[in-house]
């Protein structure tokens, strides 16, 4: 778990993860997740905002990531053992 992940309150944390899915599914829309959702967590209406542009930018991270192979799988040279090069002597 990450420092940020550690410091997320837990309803928050359990709101995007339920966002991610039900958007990262395809099949509800950004207004029904803000219907069922943001708008009745008992959140800040900052934190409502958040959750909200979270889950607006969410597909379009999806599509980038798609449309970007090369980010999915690890480099050949980060993949091997000797990721980093020897040092140079001078």
């Amino acid at each position: 778990m990450t420092r940020e992940a550690a410091r997320e309150p837990q309803p928050l944390r359990q709101l995007r993860v339920e966002i991610a899915a039900r958007l990262g599914r395809g099949g509800d829309s950004l207004d029904s997740v803000e219907r069922e959702l943001i708008a009745p967590s008992r959140l800040s209406e900052e934190l409502k905002s958040v959750l909200w542009l979270y889950g607006w930018l969410l597909p379009k991270l999806e599509r980038r990531r798609a449309s970007l192979p090369y980010l999915e799988s690890p480099s050949p040279r980060r993949a091997s053992a000797g990721a980093h090069p020897p040092p140079r002597r001078r």
